[in-house]
């Protein structure tokens, strides 16, 4: 079954239409909105790293490997989320606003 191109509208240069203000995108991201993007993302996985490691040397103080681990670590996956969402939430607030 061919499929046809013409319907196709012409591929135009994007960044030429964004210099001329004719291209409208949801967010444009500055420097610093993408450095809180990357921060967003330490804390995200920060929580879930230092549970594994807080729950690893408490096994090995009281002996029940693996389960602090296991604990600390899924606690760090809710802590991470909860963080994660109240920092996107707070952004798409901050975005809506300007």
């Amino acid at each position: 079954m061919p499929t046809s191109t013409a319907l196709l509208p012409p591929l135009t240069n994007l960044s030429a239409l964004s210099r001329e203000g004719n291209l409208k995108t949801g967010m444009a991201l500055s420097t610093g909105k993408m450095m809180r993007f990357a921060a967003i993302g330490f804390e995200f996985a920060w929580p879930m790293i230092a549970g594994a490691i807080i729950g690893h040397y408490l096994d090995l103080y009281f002996r029940t490997d693996p389960w602090l681990t296991l604990v600390m670590f899924l606690l760090g996956v809710f802590i991470g989320f909860y963080r994660l969402i109240q920092e996107l939430t707070l952004f798409q607030r901050e975005n809506e606003e300007s």
